[in-house]
C-alpha cells in the first residue's frame, strides 16, 4: 500500500461518515477510487472543514469504530491493551510507508500524549491531524475503552466520553494532543475472524497449541514469555518442550504468519496490500520474501493462480 492507497482509505472514511449523517460531499471536492492523490485528499478535508466545521473531521475519524467489520480493523482493535491498539496503528503507518506518523510521546495505562508528524518532507496539515486524532479516538472506543477523551496540547478538550464537546476547534497547533480513557473489555477474537490452523499443523501438542495462540493474533509482537504465560508454563519450559517436539519459538511464529497470510490470500475481499501487515510481517518486502521462500510462490501468484488444494498450508516448523 502506497500513499495513494492510504489517502484513498482516509477519503473513504470521511465520505462514509458524511453519508451516514445525511451530508453531501462538498461540490468539487469529491474523489474516489482505489488510489487518491495527497492533494486531492487535502482538498476534500479542507472542503469538509469549510462546509461543516473542523469538528466534522474528528467525527469522520471516529467513524472507524462504527464501520462494518474488516480484518484490518479487527487486527487493530483486538489488541490486548489500549496502548497496544494505538501502537498497532503506528506500525500500520510504517508498513504502508505513510508520509505521516503518529508518535506516542508518553503513555500510561489510561492515557497517551501523541505527536502527529512527518519523518521527512512537509509536515501534516491541520485537517489531517484532526482526522487522525478522531481515528485514534474511534479505535479506542472500538477496542472497548469507555470515557474516551481527546484534548489538545494546551488542554482544550475536543471529545469527552467519546462525544464532541465543542463545535469549533480553536486556532493554533493541533498536531500534538492527548487521549485519555478508562479501560474496558477488549473485544475477544471470534472463531470466524481468526480461523484455526489445519488439525495437522504442528509436530506435537505443545507446538500445535502455541501455533494456534499465535495464529489467533498474528499482528501481536509475541515474546517467548507471553506465549509461555498463555500456555501456563515458564519461558524455559516452553522452549524446552518445543525443542523436544522439533520446533522453536521463532519457527512457530514464522509458521503462524505464513498460514495466516495464505488464509487471507484466499479471501479476495482482503487487499493484497494489507495481507502482510495482518499476518505480522514488518514490511511488504519481508512478507513477499518470506512467503515465497516457504510456499514457493509470491503472494500475488498464490492469490491468482494457486488454490489451497494445490499447496501445503503447513510450512515446515
Amino acid at each position: 500500500m502506497d500513499e495513494g492507497y492510504s489517502s484513498a482509505a482516509m477519503v473513504a472514511l470521511v465520505t462514509a461518515s458524511l453519508r451516514r449523517r445525511g451530508l453531501p460531499v462538498p461540490d468539487g471536492a469529491r474523489c474516489e477510487g482505489p488510489r487518491v492523490t495527497l492533494s486531492a485528499k487535502r482538498r476534500l478535508l479542507a472542503a469538509v472543514a469549510a462546509a461543516y466545521g473542523e469538528s466534522a473531521l474528528i467525527l469522520a475519524g471516529q467513524a472507524v469504530a462504527g464501520g462494518p467489520f474488516d480484518p484490518l480493523g479487527h487486527a487493530l482493535t483486538s489488541a490486548p491493551t489500549p496502548v497496544e491498539c494505538l501502537a498497532r496503528w503506528g506500525r500500520l503507518e510504517r508498513y504502508v510507508h505513510s508520509r505521516h506518523r503518529t508518535i506516542i510521546a508518553s503513555e500510561s495505562s489510561r492515557g497517551v500524549r501523541v505527536r502527529h508528524s512527518a519523518p521527512a518532507g512537509s509536515p501534516p496539515v491541520r485537517h489531517e491531524s484532526l482526522l487522525v486524532a478522531g481515528v485514534l479516538a474511534g479505535l479506542l472506543s472500538a477496542q472497548g475503552c469507555v470515557n474516551v477523551r481527546l484534548s489538545l496540547a494546551d488542554g482544550t478538550a475536543l471529545l469527552d466520553h467519546g462525544h464532541l464537546i465543542t463545535g469549533h476547534v480553536p486556532p493554533g497547533p493541533v498536531d500534538r494532543f492527548r487521549l485519555a480513557w478508562i479501560p474496558g473489555t477488549a473485544h475477544p477474537p471470534g472463531e470466524a475472524r481468526h480461523p484455526a490452523p489445519p488439525p495437522e499443523a504442528g509436530r506435537g501438542p505443545v507446538t500445535g497449541a502455541a501455533l494456534r495462540r499465535v495464529l489467533a493474533d498474528t499482528t501481536r509482537r509475541w515474546t517467548v514469555g507471553e506465549l509461555a504465560t498463555a500456555g501456563g508454563m515458564s519461558a524455559r519450559t516452553l522452549q524446552r518442550r518445543l525443542h523436544e517436539e522439533g520446533s522453536s519459538f521463532s519457527s512457530v511464529v514464522a509458521a503462524a504468519r505464513v498460514i495466516r497470510a495464505s488464509m487471507l490470500l484466499g479471501n479476495a475481499d482482503v487487499p493484497l496490500s494489507t495481507v502482510g501487515f495482518l499476518a505480522g510481517y514488518a514490511d511488504g518486502p519481508h512478507f513477499a520474501r518470506e512467503f515465497a521462500r516457504r510456499t514457493g510462490a509470491s503472494p500475488g501468484r498464490y492469490r491468482t493462480v494457486i488454490t489451497p488444494t494445490e499447496t501445503d498450508h503447513e510450512p515446515s516448523l
